[in-house]
């Protein structure tokens, strides 16, 4: 299976202190339209963290009509998912949420899968003193690898994806 993601979330900030992320979760599951993980790591508790969550559907996309939650609280859709679109591939998103306390909690997304047929994935990266999120776009093509893409990332910034 060749799985090619072009969906990219940045952040960036005006502080000196550097940004630090750390991947501290993945999962896959299956069973239910809306994705759900619980126990999920999410890192040292801290008043500038930010959790971003990349969301991978299989069957369906990840559905940027309804509301993801990260520990109990809504997330903001950063980029890609889909109000529609339910074809055999994988899909993918991000979402993300300011998270202050808790060093684990549950994360759920909404999915487009039909007939049944539900899996879903995610990773889970603790961001430290970014600012706001960033949707980047890039370009997909069917071209033949190598694949280029030029993203603008934010001073004091940094890029998931």
């Amino acid at each position: 299976m060749v799985f090619q993601n072009n969906l990219l979330m940045a952040a960036g900030g005006s502080a000196p202190d550097p940004i630090t992320v750390s991947q501290t979760h993945s999962a896959g599951a299956g069973g239910a339209a809306t994705q759900s993980f619980s126990s999920c790591d999410l890192g040292t508790a801290a008043d500038n963290r930010k959790i971003v969550v990349c969301a991978f559907s299989g069957y369906g996309a990840p559905d940027n009509s309804g509301t993801p939650t990260i520990a109990g609280e809504d997330a903001t859709w950063d980029g890609g998912g889909d109000s529609h679109g339910t074809d055999q591939s994988v899909h993918c998103a991000i979402f993300s949420a300011n998270i202050a306390s808790g060093t684990s909690g549950t994360i759920t997304f909404p999915t487009r899968s039909t007939g049944g047929r539900y899996f879903g994935a995610l990773i889970v990266y603790a961001v430290y003193g970014a600012g706001a999120a960033h949707a980047a776009a890039t370009s997909n093509e069917d071209t033949p690898p190598p694949m280029s893409a030029s993203i603008a990332i934010p001073a004091h910034g940094v890029l998931i994806g």
